[in-house]
């Protein structure tokens, strides 16, 4: 009797032992999947941006139109490319002269140089989307510890100084746009 006493006992144990660990090992299989389902939801959204370059000054520069359209092929064929709707690539933007003139022309005063671009992303509940922010800006110098300073500023002081929603391709491509086939 005691020997049946002690085998039930470890057969119970061993039962509990392994519902137990079943359990634990499901949540955490739970887990795990759940958080490769937000990852992948979070791909699906464009969540993982393109490397840049880590440079501190990189000017700008012509290039060739064969080499343009070969690094435009390398990130339109990349899976680190952006999404756009309907699970198509996001391939650029057209930002309109008009809009760029009047952006030049309500800082008319200050002289601005160039667009500064930023990435955005939206975190409403019905809008995840991924935007392109641009300012005007302006190089300039100045004097630190008896040392000229070359650098540039925002200029976004002023009413309807910040843009997004600029027209994305697809959707809005040239006629002439370049074409690309990946692997």
């Amino acid at each position: 009797m005691n020997n049946s006493k002690l085998f039930l006992g470890l057969l119970v144990g061993a039962i509990l032992g392994t519902a137990s660990t079943y359990i634990v090992m499901s949540k955490i299989k739970r887990d795990a999947l759940g958080d490769y389902q937000a990852r992948i939801d979070e791909l699906i959204e464009g969540g993982t941006p393109p490397i840049f370059g880590d440079f501190d000054v990189m000017p700008s520069e012509p290039i060739s139109s064969t080499y343009a359209e070969e690094l435009i092929e390398n990130y339109n064929c990349s899976s680190t490319a952006f999404m756009f709707a309907k699970n198509r690539t996001l391939k650029g933007w057209n930002i309109e002269r008009s809009v760029i003139n009047s952006l030049f022309n309500l800082y008319r005063e200050r002289s601005p140089t160039g667009i500064q671009l930023y990435l955005g992303k939206h975190d409403e509940p019905n809008n995840k989307m991924h935007t392109l922010i641009w300012m005007a800006c302006k190089d300039t110098i100045y004097v630190e510890n008896g040392a000229q300073v070359e650098t540039t500023i925002l200029l976004k002081d002023k009413p309807n100084s910040i843009f997004q929603y600029v027209k994305p391709c697809p959707l809005n491509c040239p006629k002439n746009d370049i074409t690309y086939e990946c692997d």
